[in-house]
């Protein structure tokens, strides 16, 4: 579709020359504006040939760039779908967890320094009735 507008641009463009006055040829000088005229309009080509190719260029990037945030957008998806299949943590095995970092932290506690053992039942049955 863009290619058909810059390609009916163009036309416009080289149609809107093309419609200019013929020019007579009754003399020499008629001839050298008729040189010059075609030079203006060879380099007029150019210039559109090198927007067009251009705007194809800057195209296929724009196509390349839309194709990888296609391929990115659907790798995370990926991701968080497998994330949501994981199961949740419920409360209880939060409060499991929590309760057995507490005695591991009263056991770090009593294996740095062994006269602390005598609290260690005391450390567990709050751990335990709390």
């Amino acid at each position: 579709m863009k290619k058909l507008i810059l390609f009916i641009i163009v036309l416009i463009t080289l149609s809107c020359n093309a419609q200019s006055p013929t020019p007579k040829f009754e003399n020499s000088e008629n001839v050298i504006k008729l040189n010059d005229s075609i030079k203006v309009l060879n380099q007029k080509l150019d210039t559109s040939y090198y927007m067009i190719r251009t705007y194809e260029s800057a195209l296929i990037v724009m196509q390349h760039s839309v194709t990888y945030q296609d391929s990115t957008i659907k790798a995370l998806s990926d991701s968080v779908y497998r994330l949501n299949l994981k199961p949740l943590m419920t409360s209880d095995y939060f409060l499991q967890l929590y309760k057995f970092d507490r005695l591991f932290k009263y056991y770090k506690i009593c294996v740095k320094n062994p006269s602390q053992w005598k609290f260690y039942k005391g450390w567990t049955k709050r751990v335990f009735e709390e």
